[in-house]
């Protein structure tokens, strides 16, 4: 793998997460069967959220794009709401990227490259002209449900079309934009029993564009039910992503270190 292919990785994440949370929360929606009831169903998705202070997730990863593919093995550790640290790297003890989120900062490293990136969420979010921010991420990793923008329960319970069928729970929504061309379906499924999100489906069915999140191989984790496969598909008129994340090991509320420097040797990357 070049250099430049671990930029991409984490240039990519961002995209992913504000592409996703970006077509769920800018939008009008309007449904025709939402009633009172999902009152309760938002309460107990919410309530089923991950219970935890600190986590520290092993991984693999498969990524697949129009032009390339690589894998790579590596660490999210997370104290919760505060910090997301990560490390990427091709194999044999060779670190190839670390960085560091906190609400309000982005940091990383490319030891390949001795380059490094220091700023906010501003860079990310102009490229989707939506903000993204640090709960997102969180979101994504511990399959958390999560509204972007939180609107609140009474938003889910007057906008969204939930229907239990015994084994799962399927909420979906047409939604009109005020921008030409777009019209978004969103499609989120969660387990009856666990109130685990399963799947989340976003397509623009004008534009033909669509994301795919799937939560595979559930284990039990301290009395909590964690997804140990996460799928991620996008695909749009000019290429595609797959991406694969495959934990390892997975370990709750046991004391995390997240150490982050920035050499003084490196230099700087900035993007316009």
């Amino acid at each position: 793998m070049n250099k430049m292919n671990y930029m991409k990785i984490v240039i990519s994440m961002f995209l992913i997460v504000a592409h996703s949370f970006y077509l769920l929360g800018q939008t009008n929606q309007i449904s025709s069967c939402a009633d009172s009831s999902n009152l309760a169903l938002y309460d107990s998705l919410v309530i089923h959220n991950p219970a935890f202070k600190t986590a520290d997730l092993r991984f693999e990863m498969d990524y697949e794009g129009t032009s390339n593919s690589f894998n790579v093995i590596g660490s999210f550790k997370i104290i919760r709401d505060s910090v997301i640290w990560f490390t990427f790297s091709p194999g044999l003890g060779i670190e190839a990227v670390r960085g560091i989120l906190t609400p309000d900062s982005v940091k990383f490293v490319n030891r390949l490259s001795n380059t490094y990136f220091k700023g906010n969420y501003a860079y990310p979010s102009s490229l989707l002209g939506t903000q993204i921010n640090y709960r997102m991420f969180q979101a994504l990793l511990i399959d958390e449900f999560f509204l972007f923008p939180d609107t609140g329960r009474n938003h889910f319970a007057t906008k969204y079309c939930c229907k239990d069928t015994g084994s799962i729970i399927v909420c979906s929504l047409d939604t009109l934009t005020n921008l030409p061309k777009v019209k978004y379906t969103n499609q989120i499924i969660a387990n009856s029993l666990t109130y685990k999100p399963l799947f989340v489906h976003i397509s623009n069915t004008v534009q033909q564009q669509y994301f795919k999140i799937t939560y595979e191989n559930f284990t039990a984790i301290k009395q909590q039910k964690v997804p140990f496969t996460i799928l991620i598909v996008a695909q749009s008129v000019t290429g595609g992503i797959n991406c694969k994340i495959n934990y390892k090991r997975v370990i709750f509320n046991e004391p995390v270190t997240v150490p982050f420097a920035i050499p003084e040797s490196y230099t700087r990357l900035m993007f316009e």
